[in-house]
């Protein structure tokens, strides 16, 4: 664990650095479009809502992005960032999700572009395939994918922790009961088909992302004078920490940033392997909708979880409880005890569509390794599936995301290095889009001759 944390400590700092200049750079070159398009990208989101489409409709792909954003990250993971870096932790994670907003446009815009169609209608594709047949470095693209793989793993094992625990603080069920249980729905959800995930995860993910902000706007409506000094401390300590928190304000932007990225995979990797399944007009599109994405997850959930643990003011910097446990005493501070199962239930519901989420981008990577043919190789990955879920629902909690940052640290310097080579392409594609809006055009429809290298362009091709 220590070993864990000092590595996490030393390649963090500067990845932190390599995050937010990247997303800076994306900012200014897409001409802050996180703001400017923002109407714009509400519009997009919203229109597929409901209509039947042969493959992933662009609100599908929203969803199921959403499914792996909007998870444990977004409870656990801000208590934690509360505990460990304080209240002005948030703050940097606020930062963090501004500028990976554009991070995100530019990476699920690339996938767009660099789709692989199947012969039944349907796409594919993510960071391995425009690393491979557009950035020409094949090695990378696998090392990518193997890291994925490995990413996927934790991830799973950090939905399973954080369901037993807060099961077994809710209802005092038993963490093996309750990690086998896991396993069958789990398994009974995996070995179904990829648009059968692509339906629950629209089901479910707008469901309980509203359920939660309701129960965050109670919490703040019965706080309401506390509601002032809560947002004086987020930006206080942002600059000035409190004195308890061992490192000052490095730890306080570090676990910032960390806790954002985690909760919203701009920059990962991992999002664009659903934008690149979506059906679009133009490659932006898909660019747009995940970036609204980063803000559904960053602004609106990890913000209310932020104000319910801080106004109720049962945080204690650098002790327990924290992770979600913090999270249900400060719900139980407002409403009784009740609150434990009503948060049990919620967090159920976000890390598993989680699961499910990343199971889905997990079939993408796989497609990448044998161009989607094999079924044993997906078999194997199933059964890989339920043996993480079954560890995780088991392991201890600060091994579990100490093991997952690290994973997830390697992804982002890989995953933003081909981003950062490829990105001119995503930057045509946009200037291409605004240029019809600016004509009159509703719905502007791609042109790949509008990309100065058709190279490595499939989907597109007329």
């Amino acid at each position: 664990m220590e070993l864990l944390k000092s590595f996490n400590s030393f390649i963090w700092s500067y990845i932190m650095f390599f995050m937010l200049g990247a997303g800076i750079y994306f900012t200014i070159k897409t001409k802050f479009a996180q703001l400017t398009m923002l109407p714009e990208m509400f519009k997009l989101v919203t229109k597929d809502i409901g209509k039947k489409v042969d493959g992933i409709s662009g609100f599908q792909a929203f969803c199921v992005s959403l499914a792996s954003r909007v998870g444990v990250g977004n409870i656990a993971g801000v208590a934690i960032a509360i505990v460990t870096g304080g209240p002005g932790a948030i703050f940097w994670m606020w930062v963090t999700a501004f500028f990976c907003c554009s991070t995100s446009f530019v990476e699920c815009t690339l996938a767009q572009i660099y789709k692989i169609p199947n012969k039944d209608g349907t796409f594919y594709g993510g960071p391995a395939y425009y690393m491979k047949n557009a950035l020409k470095q094949p090695v990378v693209a696998y090392i990518f994918s193997v890291l994925m793989c490995f990413m996927f793993c934790m991830v799973y094992s950090v939905q399973a922790n954080t369901i037993t625990i807060s099961t077994e603080t809710a209802f005092g069920i038993n963490r093996l009961g309750m990690t086998i249980f896991l396993c069958i729905i789990t398994a009974l959800t995996v070995f179904g088909q990829m648009k059968s995930v692509a339906k629950i995860s629209e089901k479910m993910v707008p469901i309980m992302a509203f359920i939660y902000i309701i129960s965050a706007i109670i919490v703040s409506i019965m706080n309401f004078d506390k509601i002032p000094q809560a947002i004086y401390l987020i930006f206080h300590d942002a600059f000035s920490p409190n004195a308890m928190i061992g490192g000052g304000i490095g730890v306080a932007i570090m676990t910032g940033v960390r806790r954002g990225i985690f909760s919203n995979e701009a920059g990962v990797g991992s999002v664009p392997n659903a934008a690149a399944t979506a059906e679009a007009k133009h490659p932006v599109q898909q660019g747009f909708i995940q970036s609204f994405g980063v803000y559904v997850a960053t602004f609106f959930v990890c913000g209310a979880t932020a104000f319910i643990i801080i106004l109720t003011g049962k945080y204690n910097l650098g002790a327990d409880p924290t992770g979600i446990e913090l999270a249900q005493v400060s719900l139980a501070a407002c409403f009784g005890n009740i609150a434990n199962q009503i948060l049990s239930i919620i967090i159920f519901l976000f890390a598993f569509s989680t699961i499910i989420g990343n199971y889905y981008y997990a079939e993408i990577i796989l497609a990448f390794f044998k161009n989607g043919n094999s079924a044993l190789y997906m078999n194997i990955f199933r059964v890989v599936v339920l043996v993480t879920v079954f560890i995780g629902g088991l392991q201890d909690l600060g091994i579990v995301w100490e093991s997952t940052d690290l994973i997830m640290g390697f992804l982002c310097i890989t995953n933003i290095y081909a981003i950062l080579r490829l990105s001119k392409y995503s930057f045509e594609a946009l200037n291409d889009y605004v240029e019809q809006k600016k004509t009159g055009i509703e719905e502007p429809i791609f042109d790949s001759t509008k990309i100065s290298n058709t190279e490595g362009i499939f989907a597109w091709k007329k």
